[in-house]
């Protein structure tokens, strides 16, 4: 109803302007004289006698040939007539705005300009634009070639890494609706999926041999790309299948070395939940493996997977991604191994000394079964030696390793390591933090030299309980 009134009131307002505007237009009369409708000039004293006006030329042969009167514009009527004008083109255009992009003006437009208002990032045009090809979808309107062009032009807008790409979550519903009715290829569907992130091989610059190092992977988004935020896709599940040195296959010391994450029973690697303003697809997940090799050159190669999964509960991907990476790696023998191991209890205090603890807490919800969340942020500077500590947190019965960092002592302007994460239920009582040495954590970082073999405890960190609240 709104835009009946809208062209009403707008279609009077430019029928007001156009009058007041002729009006000024025609302007007013200042003499009888009559003149040469071509060229303007004053006939008077010779027309009707003449044939041709003398200025110009042209034939005068009937009386329309020639205006009689001078005119003068009225400029009063011309200035309203032209804010009429105006006016009603902009209320038009304010009010008739959702008119233009709604899902009537839709069903005219050719899908080549449905496919590019998908990637608009003005207010809902996506969405009906997605519906709209939806509607077409299901009514069969849309022929196979015609699919085919309007994802290959999207997969093309993707692919430029330099433009960001932002199909919104109704776009990549259609795109989704597209593969499981078959009008998309497997090509074009793989190409879709894996053009939005990357995952990588992680490994330290060099190993020791008879040593621990961590080797992993880490998975991100592609820049630009954003087109995994859709309520299709609610779990991200990256795993590392295999490492082999020179073929030979490596075991992991265990099944997993959480730094990233927390849940040490779980059988799954990094797990990435949807939310409604997008997805957090990031992260990296270390491994613990034993340098059980003689020195030399190794070629590692890893098999990566990458699940994605349309549910919270992970009852099956709509998609995998495996992808093998190959990376040269030195196996340096134990008497050249680069790292110095100090064991001087003394340097314990030093470091403590140098640490500032701005923030350190836990914060528990909804009872002593749940999970809790840490918050820690802290500073050195002047370090005496560089440091690889695990971050555990010990309550009655046991120990929780929630994180891991590396401080060198090298490093201008100090050092600082800020975290705030899940991490495990529990128990009353009084919680400790312990920062403590781990010898595979420092083959990650090549600046690192001299590291403290030892730990740090903090007793009685601040514990704050929804229930004390």
């Amino acid at each position: 109803m709104i835009y009946i009134v809208t062209v009403i009131i707008c279609g009077l307002f430019a029928a007001v302007g156009l009058i007041l505007f002729g009006i000024g237009w025609y302007g007013l009369p200042l003499d009888g004289h009559p003149t040469c409708r071509e060229c303007k000039f004053d006939l008077f004293g010779r027309w009707p006698d003449i044939e041709r006006c003398p200025e110009c030329g042209t034939e005068l042969v009937n009386e329309r040939c020639v205006r009689i009167r001078h005119r003068r514009r009225r400029f009063k009527p011309l200035g309203w007539g032209a804010g009429f004008i105006g006016l009603s083109i902009a209320v038009g255009i304010f009010v008739g705005q959702g008119y233009v992009w709604s899902p009537l003006i839709q069903r005219v437009m050719p899908l080549w300009v449905l496919s590019r208002e998908m990637l608009s990032d003005r207010w809902q045009v996506p969405v009906v634009a997605a519906d709209e090809i939806t509607r077409r979808l299901n009514a069969g309107k849309i022929s196979q070639s015609e699919v085919m062009e309007m994802v290959e032009y999207w997969l093309d807008c993707q692919s430029n890494t330099s433009a960001p790409f932002r199909l919104p979550r109704e776009g990549t519903d259609v795109v989704r609706a597209l593969h499981q009715d078959g009008l998309m290829t497997q090509e074009q569907w793989d190409r879709f999926m894996q053009n939005q992130y990357e995952i990588d091989l992680l490994l330290p610059d060099f190993i020791v041999a008879g040593h621990p190092f961590l080797a992993g992977y880490a998975i991100d988004y592609r820049p630009g790309n954003v087109s995994l935020h859709s309520r299709e896709f609610s779990l991200f599940r990256p795993r590392l299948l295999s490492l082999t040195a020179n073929g030979r296959p490596w075991e992991a010391l265990s099944q997993l070395r959480w730094y990233e994450t927390i849940d040490e029973d779980s059988e799954d690697a990094l797990i990435y939940w949807y939310n409604p303003w997008g997805v957090s697809l990031y992260g990296t997940t270390y491994f613990e493996y034993m340098a059980d090799l003689s020195p030399g050159e190794y070629e590692i190669k890893a098999s990566l997977l990458l699940e994605i999964s349309a549910d919270e509960r992970f009852t099956g991907p709509i998609y995998d991604h495996r992808r093998t990476v190959t990376k040269q790696i030195t196996v340096f023998p134990e008497d050249k191994n680069p790292v110095t191991v100090v064991d001087d209890p003394a340097l314990g205090e030093q470091i403590r000394a140098a640490v500032t603890v701005w923030e350190m807490k836990v914060e528990v919800w909804g009872g002593y079964d749940n999970r809790a969340l840490l918050t820690l942020e802290l500073e050195a500077t002047d370090l005496p030696v560089d440091v690889a500590f695990d971050v555990l947190l010990r309550d009655a019965s046991q120990e929780h390793r929630v994180w891991g960092f590396i401080w060198s002592r090298n490093h201008s302007g100090g050092s600082y390591a800020q975290t705030s994460r899940d991490i495990p239920a529990l128990e009353r009582g009084p919680i400790d933090l312990i920062l403590r040495y781990r010898e595979a954590l420092q083959s990650a970082n090549a600046a690192i030299d001299r590291v403290w073999d030892g730990e740090i405890v903090y007793e009685d960190i601040e514990v704050v309980r929804e229930d004390d609240q």
